[in-house]
């Protein structure tokens, strides 16, 4: 668990004392930068999964896997269309931290799209939403976008984060 020095110091803890406490479950709070780390960490990994497949995936993960041990996270998703997200959440007493781990496309067939970071997730939403969702030619083109997203062609992106963020 990292323990910023500035605040033990302080506080008048010794660094063995804090080790102590951070080991028997009494949590810092996470900071934004730690959590700007781990979600790309946790970008970084889901690129990687995607270019090296199932096989993959253990090693993919294993640097976010290994900052988040001390978390006590629980995997849960969102329920938003037309994206959804899978993500680690836990909680520092009242508040809840996220980090986003996969961006779920909403497409009309199988299989389904995974998109990896808040730019792909925008560019596909916003191809969602330039038409009616009841428009086949709408979900066509926005099932086109995140399929040549996943595999690496060229479309125009969007910029900013998906609604789901």
């Amino acid at each position: 668990m990292h323990i910023r020095r500035a605040m033990i110091a302080k506080i008048g803890l010794t660094l063995p004392f804090a080790v102590l406490m951070s080991s028997c479950g009494i949590n810092t709070r996470t900071s934004d930068s730690e959590i700007a780390a781990l979600t790309a960490k946790a970008e970084r990994a889901c690129l990687c999964e995607r270019r090296g497949g199932a096989k993959g995936k253990p090693a993919c993960w294993a640097s976010f896997e290994k900052a988040i041990a001390g978390k006590k996270a629980s995997e849960s998703d969102t329920a938003r269309d037309p994206i959804w997200t899978t993500g680690r959440s836990w909680s520092e007493g009242d508040d809840n931290k996220w980090v986003t781990t996969y961006y779920h496309a909403a497409v009309s067939k199988p299989p389904e799209v995974i998109l990896c970071t808040p730019g792909e997730a925008k560019t596909f939403e916003d191809a969602m939403m330039a038409g009616s969702l009841d428009d086949p030619e709408t979900i066509r083109r926005a099932d086109k976008i995140a399929r040549d997203l996943v595999a690496g062609r060229s479309v125009a992106a969007t910029s900013g984060k998906p609604l789901c963020s």
